[in-house]
């Protein structure tokens, strides 16, 4: 059980947002080489502005809401929710996420 975490918002200068959004990814191969590391999220809330779940209440009580889905997080694929973590990993598993990014919206 993950009982704590750390929370972080950047905001790129206009001139590097991809720049940053490079680095972001690139980082993921290395907190998933860190087996202390059992969740890490990155989200992009609009142009240049990145930062985590964690620092979003409001919104995330909209979600909840607006959902009726109790925990986070949420995955929405193609704008559907699909259900949180372990329904993400289920869908990974059996391949089901692949086919559902590949159709058309």
């Amino acid at each position: 059980m993950v009982s704590y975490g750390l929370v972080a918002r950047l905001k790129a200068q206009s001139s590097r947002i991809s720049e940053t959004e490079q680095f972001l990814k690139s980082a993921l191969p290395l907190v998933q080489a860190e087996p202390a590391t059992p969740v890490w999220f990155a989200l992009r809330f609009g142009r240049g502005e990145y930062g985590n779940y964690l620092n979003t209440w409001r919104q995330r009580n909209a979600l909840k809401m607006w959902t009726g889905w109790p925990t986070f997080p949420m995955v929405f694929v193609k704008g559907t929710l699909v259900g949180g973590y372990s329904d993400l990993r289920a869908l990974i598993a059996s391949g089901e996420l692949k086919k559902m990014l590949a159709r058309k919206k």
